[in-house]
């Protein structure tokens, strides 16, 4: 999974309905989501059911509502508009809304759980590869995902920045370059640290001279 751009989530979702049987069925499952620079969880919210083993809390996190995120939300909106795509279309009309009356305000975003919603898969492990490139929401996968005792992160720390999200792009008109700027905060916990700049350290390192990542998570657990 090396890209969680919206318009991944489709493809995401198409695979893993077309591949239901084999998922359900099999006891090992690898997710590579190496140099994955994030995007939208809901990427990967349709693997949930076979990774949790109870429900997944999300960290709580604070929002700053100004003009230039609504803009990019109408903008966001107007793709799924001529996609026709009306379930992201409700989402996005109930989320400007949302946003508008917190214009110029910080909006609290509590804690919240994705339920685990058993879908009989006899999956027992599963081992997600990580390394340096992987960022924001790809981060909170891990993060999520960690939460299932099926689960071990293999390969490399992350990339470190999980700690301020949903980033918006601004053109600077002059130079041409594009700036993105960070509209969400996460709450800092003990339960849930900083990991800005630190990222996250894997359950198993793999090294840069290993050629083959996704054969030493095989061997891994075919030696269990």
């Amino acid at each position: 999974m090396p890209d969680f751009n919206g318009e991944m989530i489709d493809v995401y979702d198409s695979l893993n309905n077309s591949n239901r049987k084999i998922l359900s069925n099999s006891k090992n499952l690898i997710i590579d989501i190496r140099n994955n620079q994030g995007g939208y969880t809901n990427c990967f919210d349709s693997l949930i059911p076979y990774i949790c083993t109870h429900p997944i809390l999300s960290s709580p996190s604070y929002t700053l509502c100004s003009q230039d995120l609504i803009d990019d939300a109408k903008k966001e909106r107007q793709v799924y508009i001529l996609k026709k795509d009306t379930a992201l279309v409700f989402f996005y009309n109930k989320y400007i809304n949302k946003i508008i009356v917190w214009k110029y305000k910080f909006m609290e975003e509590p804690s919240d759980t994705l339920l685990c919603l058993n879908n009989g898969s006899l999956i027992k492990n599963v081992g997600m590869i990580t390394n340096y490139g992987c960022r924001s929401a790809a981060e909170l996968m891990i993060l999520y995902f960690q939460q299932s005792s099926k689960v071990k992160v293999f390969g490399e720390i992350t990339g470190g920045a999980l700690d301020n999200l949903d980033a918006i792009k601004i053109k600077l008109p002059v130079s041409g370059y594009t700036l993105f700027i960070a509209t969400t905060k996460r709450v800092i916990s003990v339960s849930q640290p900083g990991y800005d700049n630190v990222g996250i350290k894997p359950d198993v390192s793999i090294s840069d001279s290993t050629a083959n990542w996704i054969d030493f998570v095989k061997h891994y657990y075919e030696s269990k």
